[in-house]
């Protein structure tokens, strides 16, 4: 992924705030309600083990979208896109603004 990608025909991508071994962290611009977003996108390689990380990731989305706490992030959405011939999750989050806890 990079910069300026348009993920799923709706969120633009903006810069990096991190990754790791299961995906990559993005804020974004989610033109249809106006507001910053985080996009963490699992970038499998379409490997059998991609797909047990896909489902872990699905029920991921599915628990953090049942919650509801002034702590936990926000989910507004979760979908999978097609980029570079392969088919991607995402998961989409309310931008909190702050320090990374690795520096707390």
């Amino acid at each position: 992924m990079q910069a300026g990608t348009v993920l799923d025909g709706r969120y633009r991508l903006i810069e990096p705030i991190g990754a790791g071994g299961f995906g990559q962290v993005w804020q974004a611009h989610d033109p249809k309600v106006d507001r910053l977003v985080v996009v963490k996108v699992l970038t499998g390689d379409g490997s059998a083990d991609s797909s047990r990380q896909a489902a872990r990731f699905a029920r991921e989305a599915a628990v953090a979208g049942g919650l509801s706490h002034p702590h936990i992030v926000t989910v507004h959405d979760f979908g999978s896109a097609m980029y570079d011939g392969r088919l991607h999750a995402y998961l989409v989050m309310e931008l909190i603004r702050g320090k990374p806890l690795s520096v707390c």
